[in-house]
């Protein structure tokens, strides 16, 4: 499995992660009140997002079998992938807050 660097999610997210053991969480806050925590685990291959807006929950998605992660630019991407689907993640924080995931089925 492919992650980021620490330092590369570092300058992603300009914040330290909180780190409970294998699991990674990062958070950040937009101008609108739109807030993100993103965390994933290396031991299991999982990643969730968590999207407030003035503290109130607005999505929470969480996936198994991450294949990738990676920063291209201002965005963040992973892919989740079993034998039944696939599944697509985007991520970017500047200026605003903005999730993608959309998925397929392969079978």
């Amino acid at each position: 499995m492919d992650y980021p660097s620490d330092l590369d999610l570092l300058e992603f997210f300009e914040a330290e992660p909180n780190i409970d053991g294998d699991i990674q969480t990062y958070h950040a806050q937009d101008s609108s009140g739109a807030a993100i925590a993103f965390s994933f685990n290396t031991s299991d291959d999982s990643v969730q997002t968590l999207l407030k807006h003035d503290e109130r929950i607005v999505s929470l998605t969480s996936h198994e079998c991450l294949t990738r992660m990676w920063i291209d630019g201002e965005t963040l991407h992973a892919e989740v992938e079993s034998v039944s689907y696939r599944i697509r993640f985007s991520m970017v924080l500047r200026p605003f807050v903005r999730i993608e995931w959309s998925g397929i089925r392969t079978r």
